[in-house]
């Protein structure tokens, strides 16, 4: 008798804790398949720091986007900030930090050094992302879209585009498991920008501005008393 009141009274304790459904597209080292990531990692500590539990979706960034907006899911995990997207979704405070780079063949003689001498050429992106509002409104280079980075830097190695541009540790991370294609591709050292990671909720999610405000105070904490930064320091590189 003591044993079934004990678990009447755990009960609402545990029926409260809500599921957040998060979309998200692979583009490690950030987000991995098997909801593994360091992004991952950091979202769903946070989310249980503010008594949610997290389950991931693995999508194109396309689909996790149009997803999220339309409500098939709560929202996307991994996101750059821009005006247009923060119409649609409540976007959270930043919890992660990035560059920006272009990546060439070690071959190619022409060396870009900012958005100008991009001008002619063949620029890999993914479809969907949001780089930077002076890169995403020049239209003097021919934009090849990708469903991932991994498949437009195979499109540069095989000379398909003469630059990829997307996040440097994204980029690093991937040349750190091909390395015999490393060696084949020059990441240049200037960023375009300095981009930061959010996550975003569609405002029709239940308790949608709580889930924000909880994951934004569980990330100050966990800035505050170190562990965000031990959970980075602990991912597999």
């Amino acid at each position: 008798m003591r044993a079934l009141l004990l678990l009447f009274l755990l009960l609402p304790a545990m029926s409260w804790a809500q599921t957040v459904t998060l979309a998200m597209d692979p583009w490690p080292p950030f987000t991995e398949k098997g909801g593994k990531g360091v992004a991952v990692t950091l979202v769903r500590a946070a989310l249980q720091r503010g008594g949610m539990q997290l389950k991931t979706v693995e999508k194109p960034w396309q689909e996790a986007w149009e997803g999220s907006v339309a409500g098939r899911y709560d929202g996307v995990l991994a996101v750059w900030y821009d005006e247009e997207r923060a119409k649609a979704l409540l976007f959270s405070e930043p919890y992660m930090s990035n560059r920006v780079v272009m990546v060439t063949r070690y071959k190619d003689k022409r060396d870009p050094q900012q958005l100008a001498d991009l001008a002619g050429r063949k620029v890999g992106v993914v479809k969907g992302y949001a780089y930077h509002p002076d890169f995403d409104a020049r239209q003097d280079f021919t934009r090849v879209e990708s469903t991932s980075l991994a498949q437009s830097l195979q499109r540069l190695v095989r000379g398909e585009v003469d630059v990829v541009v997307d996040s440097e540790v994204a980029i690093q991370h991937w040349l750190h498991r091909n390395p015999k294609t490393a060696k084949q591709l020059h990441v240049h050292e200037k960023a375009l920008a300095e981009r930061s990671l959010y996550l975003a909720i569609n405002p029709h999610t239940p308790k949608a501005e709580a889930v924000v405000n909880n994951f934004n105070a569980a990330i100050k904490a966990m800035q505050q008393d170190g562990s965000l930064l031990r959970l980075v320091r602990a991912q597999p590189r």
